[in-house]
């Protein structure tokens, strides 16, 4: 087996590793439609290019049809393909992770780089005398886990590594410049991004709705899909509201549980551009140039707001407040009602409670982890208040 591994990563290193002067290879940074369509194409070789390149790329995608497909392509060609192994440990498959770790043991390199890719690390050239540190660095890393950790802990990889797709290409043997520039995930960018604008430049919930809704549509093979689909679903959801919604004719006569309702609302309205790059788009410094920051207000009512705040915790109507890794990164991320919710209980609790749990916005984080952070203050209010 360790034969067979090592002869296809000759043809593979310098897609995979970077070279021994430290210059990073003319890496194949795939999008997700070719990825996915090399995986299950039964006529190409197994160790052939275009199946480890597509392997190595889905270990970066986070969709839902991935791992199935992996497994599926697992099962007619077993464990003789590394990067087959590699995809399926980034989408926390611990037995597939063991098995890199098990030829590392004997001293296998190569399972030592795919190890360090997983852990987004360095895949320089290992020089003599590294790789007994290394490798037993990594040992120790992974023994740590058990199998429920590592599948959590990768779903969090997923989350926050960069999406690998036609954006990044620098070089390609297999695409010229043309069809890179009318693969899918390139046209649903652009897409994308006029949905956003629609959404949070313009505040026309209504056209972002159906230009959300035409991305998924026309292009559901991108890693823009499920974003796309929530966000139109959301805003369809938002569109009924708005029709039944009626203005009071002053704040002022407004009980306080009305005012945490009228601001709830409003949160709709609220448009937060981040201050700088990289960083965070935070609700609560948002400006009020267009409309009163509703978080804000939510904030300044104090106690009276935390039990509605507790429900929006799980309220994912989207937000014109969009975050990003830097502007020219073709990602971002729309912010819900339960961003602003964490956002305000963060400030009133006065304790920091569940900020060490959540990585990133609060929106972004499995079910099972926001119920976690939901629990913890549901408590943290159930002892304040008997």
């Amino acid at each position: 087996m360790r034969s067979a591994i090592n002869r296809i990563f000759v043809s593979l290193f310098a897609l995979f590793f970077q070279s021994a002067n430290g210059q990073s290879p003319q890496s194949e940074m795939l999008d997700l439609d070719t990825s996915i369509s090399w995986l299950t194409d039964r006529e190409l070789h197994v160790h052939g290019v275009k199946f480890s390149a597509a392997c190595i790329a889905l270990g970066d995608f986070s969709d839902d049809r991935i791992p199935g497909l992996l497994k599926t392509r697992q099962m007619e060609c077993g464990d003789t393909s590394l990067p087959l192994l590699y995809a399926l440990a980034a989408h926390g498959d611990y037995q597939s992770a063991k098995k890199i770790v098990d030829l590392l043991a004997h001293g296998d390199k190569t399972s030592l780089s795919a190890l360090k890719r997983l852990r987004s690390e360095d895949q320089r050239y290992i020089s003599p005398g590294e790789e007994s540190l290394d490798a037993s660095e990594m040992t120790a890393w992974f023994s740590a886990f058990s199998e429920d950790a590592y599948r959590i802990w990768c779903q969090s990889r997923l989350m926050t590594t960069h999406p690998r797709h036609e954006f990044e290409i620098r070089s390609s043997r297999f695409l010229t410049d043309e069809q890179i520039d009318n693969l899918p995930t390139r046209r649903a960018w652009r897409l994308f991004k006029q949905a956003i604008s629609h959404l949070q430049d313009e505040g026309n919930r209504k056209l972002a709705e159906a230009v959300f809704r035409n991305c998924a549509t026309e292009y559901p093979l991108t890693i823009y899909t499920s974003q796309c689909i929530d966000l139109a679903d959301e805003l369809e959801r938002m569109a009924h509201e708005d029709a039944h919604w009626t203005e009071p004719r002053s704040l002022d006569l407004l009980t306080s549980d009305e005012k945490v309702a009228y601001w709830t609302y409003h949160l709709r309205n609220t448009v937060v551009y981040q201050g700088m790059q990289p960083g965070t788009c935070v609700i609560l410094w948002g400006t009020e140039e267009r409309a009163p920051n509703a978080a804000r207000r939510l904030q300044q009512l104090g106690e009276s707001a935390i039990p509605a705040l507790l429900d929006m915790l799980s309220d994912r109507r989207p937000m014109p407040a969009v975050g990003y890794w830097r502007d020219f990164s073709p990602t971002r991320h729309v912010l819900r009602n339960q961003d602003a919710a964490f956002e305000i209980l963060l400030s009133l609790n006065q304790k920091g409670l569940g900020n060490d749990l959540v990585n990133g916005y609060f929106s972004q984080m499995d079910q099972d982890s926001q119920c976690r952070v939901i629990s913890l203050y549901r408590a943290w209010w159930q002892r304040k208040h008997g």
